[in-house]
């Protein structure tokens, strides 16, 4: 197939919920996105005949009105519906890691969903997410 034929959105400078594959290469970047303490979705998309090895990116949530203020989030990481990996940031106390770096291998034909949820009720927490990596056809 030719480059950027088939493969989804093709937006070099793109954030959001969706994957975009360039050639053998995808990537997707949520942005900063506002979370609470219901799961809020940072990435959601489907992969198509690939796979897709890369690396996992979360932020912890901090207040970019005041720095200092952060707090905890957890990441949840579904394939298909099924929870594949929780993972927990903190940005305020900073004594466990404010963001961790993961790989990940996701198989062709999947529903990918990445959410975060914070400590905080408030809205004016901000985390983020992303996805790189190789495609293999």
């Amino acid at each position: 197939m030719p480059e950027g034929v088939d493969y989804g959105p093709q937006f070099t400078a793109s954030t959001g919920l969706d994957l975009n594959v360039v050639g053998n290469w995808a990537y997707a970047y949520s942005g900063l996105v506002q979370i609470n303490t219901t799961a809020v979705d940072q990435l959601s998309f489907s992969t198509g005949g690939y796979v897709l090895v890369g690396e996992l990116t979360v932020g912890a949530n901090i207040k970019i009105a005041d720095p200092a203020n952060g707090g905890i989030t957890i990441f949840q990481i579904y394939l298909n519906g099924i929870e594949a990996l929780r993972l927990k940031v903190d940005g305020n106390e900073e004594d466990m890691p404010t963001a961790l770096v993961v790989p990940i291998l996701i198989p062709p034909y999947t529903v990918v969903s990445v959410t975060g949820i914070s400590q905080y009720g408030t809205a004016a927490f901000e985390s983020c997410a992303s996805i790189i990596g190789k495609v293999y056809k």
